[in-house]
């Protein structure tokens, strides 16, 4: 089937901006009616979520035959599986892949990307929170030192597009994060507000040069971080920020893809979720990413169906967007 925004009310398109978590590990009476109700475009799924591989192909299947009776449209089933440290799909019950930081050649690269998305088309994930595209190696004390490929940027651009087109071969989505570059941070958007103090030109050369390749490789969605760029914008971070968003990624590098939020729930965002939700739409970001709340997903789910009741033009674009990378990976 494919996805057209004259198939479906309000209610199912704010749904579609919104990829949610999920609490148990099965589809309990709760979840489904969570679910019904939002109608999201996508799900995330976290070691809470999982036990084994048959209760894990059980629930993604459960998940998916939920939304072809109600004719919700199909979701992106997504996943944090980098490898190495953060990865929800762990031995001994599943295979384990190395953190990236070990790769160092192309066919590397690729070996990696192709059995990654054989591995999670086992049990229909179509959508891998990976690969990071940050640069580990401008600095020490990187955050990402663990996480991230290790090199230049001119390195780890070239890996990591070998990687992007590796997934998208095999017909997993890729969402390269965490835009515009986090490697020189060393605080956690987890617990804080990290803040990055260097310049738009220096960052040109170095964070973001791996995210432009991306993008002129044809990467279909890309995460913003919870980061405040300070010279660029000092009063958003890059996950609400319209000039990040709309006059660096959609203008300057022409990424026509999927931009989403980093997860809102994290300690870095202190602000409500209504101001969250309209900073989404006026910044021309697709997706929020709300992984363990119902109650603020709830209500950022209903700020996006005002506004397109209201006949919002901005939120269209985006939900277009989405329904663009569906039609691509999941009819």
């Amino acid at each position: 089937m494919s996805f057209n925004l004259e198939n479906y009310s309000e209610e199912f398109l704010a749904g579609q901006k919104i990829i949610t978590g999920l609490k148990s590990d099965n589809l309990d009476f709760e979840t489904k009616k969570f679910f019904l109700k939002l109608k999201p475009g996508g799900i995330i799924l976290f070691k809470r979520n999982i036990k084994n591989p048959s209760q894990l192909k059980s629930l993604i299947s459960d998940i998916l035959e939920l939304f072809e009776i109600k004719k919700i449209p199909k979701p992106f089933i997504s996943i944090d599986q980098e490898g190495g440290m953060v990865a929800r799909l762990k031995e001994p019950e599943f295979k384990e892949f190395p953190s990236i930081e070990t790769i160092t050649d192309t066919n590397k690269a690729k070996e990696h990307g192709y059995e990654m998305s054989e591995f999670l088309k086992e049990f229909n994930i179509n959508m891998n929170m990976a690969p990071v595209l940050d640069i580990s190696d401008l600095n020490p004390l990187s955050i990402m030192k663990k996480r991230a490929f290790k090199g230049s940027p001119q390195k780890v651009s070239e890996l990591g597009v070998t990687m992007i087109k590796a997934y998208m071969e095999k017909g997993v989505i890729p969402v390269g994060k965490h835009f515009p570059g986090i490697g020189n941070t060393t605080l956690d958007s987890h617990e804080v507000l990290p803040e990055y103090d260097k310049n738009y030109e220096f960052m040109k050369k170095n964070d973001i040069l791996p995210f432009e390749k991306a993008v002129k490789s044809g990467v279909p969605a890309l995460m913003f971080s919870h980061i405040l760029y300070k010279k660029i914008d000092n009063l958003w971070p890059a996950s609400l920020s319209e000039k990040i968003s709309k006059n660096i990624l959609r203008k300057s590098l022409g990424f026509e893809g999927i931009a989403m939020t980093d997860d809102l729930d994290m300690n870095a965002v202190k602000l409500d979720f209504e101001t969250c939700a309209k900073q989404i739409i006026k910044a021309d970001i697709d997706i929020a990413l709300i992984c363990n709340s119902f109650d603020k997903t709830e209500k950022i789910h209903s700020i996006f169906r005002k506004k397109l009741l209201d006949g919002n033009q901005e939120i269209l674009k985006t939900i277009q967007r989405i329904f663009k990378i569906k039609n691509l990976f999941l009819t």
